[in-house]
């Protein structure tokens, strides 16, 4: 039995079928190249197991032809399937803090009565109507626990229910259900939903926690396993720190942190005043805080004349404390709620600062600016960086518009001064307009020696330049050998679909039969009920 070793090529279709491409000439014996036809291979194609094959012209049987008997050996060569672009791997929720259970609360009364003893150790009983608070203290709802000088410093477990329809209508500093926490205060398991918090004057607003301050032991606050929803309205003429969880995360002190672990907001915040500083779809302000496992789904949505203001997807500002030296670490945590305001935006944080770091976090928030006059720092990931912050693993999915007034505008970030850092990152969405002072597919005005292996696309953002990062067109982004070859680690933080080029060998019994009207010279190669012909070249 002779051999016959065949090199096919084939294409793939956007249906997803394989068609073979169509071959006349080539040599018997050690392979037979094949000729690029695609055109034509629509027209009479046959299955062969996984590929479309299509005979080739006028080729047939002649009467009486003895058949030779051989072996067809088929090199099926696959192109490379491409996935999305890179994703991040998740983590694990924390165990269960295992808060004591002393006084249990049962109804709402039960409930603000907490404000009786700050220190207690509570936990739910059961879901809990709180709707009956919008008629409480002549309209102004409930009444948070804790506030300036007497915070709250014991536990509250939620057990895992839920609190609904809060209502909170003040004019005061520290507002939420709790007002203020102190250490060793401990919140974990509660649902908050459908809070309905209006704020018309004061400071530290947030729907779970106003202010959480972390003092001076050496015992760590914990928030765990917490998430809110509903609507939060700032209307007085100066605020700073709002978020949907906790408004202020304070761990200023050396010995010990605020811990934020597996929580969420979905609260819609929204601002009709001058002066705000920070804003959060989850934290408004953090200070030397451990955030892990959170997210914040919640919009954004400041005022058009509001200045000074810091606005993020999940932060609004993130920064050091007087006695902290490791600074605020975030891991594991999104944002997708849009951010639409002035001054400086980010779809994860507005401004980070001071030491510590962002790893493995993501937001595919857009962010928007409103055109006052004033100049803006947009990102779609931070607004805005200063000196020693570190980002690593991370990315931003969502669009940037800036303000016809505004100046700066990354993908990613808007500023990255000298010494801060930020690697193996990456983005994607449209920056615009591309035609004021500091705009980039990656980075806005930023030293482009701090941001190492960090990329762009380069099509998605209608942009081909940009102050750090490299850019590329969406097929390469999407090919994961590029960002392993660029050292990322695409096994344990980083996930992306993709199947390798590959080639495998296929056989069969084949005849060789000489065509009718023609020289003994040409063939037709017959496999099952497909015949495709070809010349022998050489005798």
């Amino acid at each position: 039995m002779r051999k016959v070793v065949i090199i096919l090529l084939f294409a793939a279709t956007a249906s997803g079928g394989i068609f073979l491409n169509s071959f006349n000439s080539g040599r018997l014996g050690k392979k037979m190249k094949v000729r690029h036809d695609l055109d034509r291979t629509h027209m009479g194609s046959e299955v062969l197991t996984n590929i479309l094959i299509r005979p080739q012209g006028m080729a047939y049987k002649r009467p009486g032809t003895e058949f030779i008997d051989t072996q067809l050996v088929v090199e099926i060569d696959i192109p490379a399937v491409l996935g999305d672009y890179p994703t991040l791997r998740t983590t694990a929720d924390q165990d269960d803090p295992g808060l004591t259970h002393t006084t249990a609360i049962s109804n709402v009364t039960d409930l603000q009565a907490m404000e009786n003893d700050l220190s207690g150790n509570y936990y739910l009983t059961g879901n809990i109507n709180a709707s009956a608070t919008s008629g409480w203290n002549g309209g102004s709802g409930f009444d948070p626990i804790g506030s300036s000088g007497n915070e709250f410093t014991g536990t509250f477990d939620g057990a895992g229910y839920t609190i609904s329809d809060l209502y909170i209508d003040r004019s005061s500093s520290r507002i939420g259900l709790f007002g203020a926490i102190d250490d060793p205060g401990k919140i974990a398991n509660v649902i908050l939903s459908s809070v309905d918090i209006t704020a018309t004057q004061g400071f530290y607003v947030g729907a779970l926690v106003g202010y959480l301050d972390a003092g001076v032991s050496t015992t760590d606050i914990l928030i765990q396993n917490c998430h809110t929803s509903g609507t939060i309205v700032i209307a007085g003429t100066t605020f700073s720190q709002i978020g949907g969880l906790i408004g202020y995360a304070n761990g200023d002190n050396v010995n010990e942190r605020a811990e934020i672990y597996d929580c969420s907001s979905s609260c819609v915040i929204s601002t009709t005043t001058t002066q705000i500083a920070d804003i959060g779809g989850l934290i408004g302000k953090a200070v030397d805080a451990l955030i892990k496992n959170c997210y914040a789904t919640g919009s954004l949505t400041g005022s058009d004349s509001t200045t000074g203001t810091k606005m993020g997807g999940l932060i609004g500002f993130i920064s050091d404390g007087v006695g902290g030296t490791d600074g605020s670490q975030v891991t594991y945590c999104y944002s997708t709620g849009n951010v639409t305001g002035t001054h400086t935006l980010g779809g994860l944080v507005g401004r980070a600062g001071g030491t510590g770091y962002i790893r493995k976090c993501y937001t595919t928030s857009n962010v928007t600016s409103y055109d006052i006059g004033t100049p803006d720092s947009l990102g779609g990931f931070s607004g805005g960086l200063t000196t020693t912050k570190e980002i690593t693993d991370c990315y931003a999915w969502g669009n940037v518009i800036l303000g016809a007034s505004g100046n700066t505008a990354g993908g990613f970030t808007g500023t990255c001064p000298t010494n801060c850092s930020i690697t193996n990152s990456y983005s994607i969405g449209t920056v615009t307009p591309t035609d004021l002072s500091f705009v980039g597919g990656f980075g806005g005005n930023t030293n482009e020696n701090e941001i190492t292996f960090s990329f762009w696309d380069t099509e998605t953002s209608n942009l081909e330049t940009s102050e750090g990062g490299i850019g590329h067109i969406t097929t390469w982004m999407k090919t994961k050998p590029n960002f392993t070859d660029a050292g990322w680690d695409m096994d344990t933080i980083w996930f992306q679909e993709y199947t390798a080029a590959s080639s495998y060998l296929t056989d069969g019994d084949v005849r060789l039969i000489p065509f009718e009207y023609s020289t003994e010279d040409a063939y037709v190669m017959e496999f099952g009920h497909t015949y495709i012909s070809f010349f022998r070249t050489i005798p």
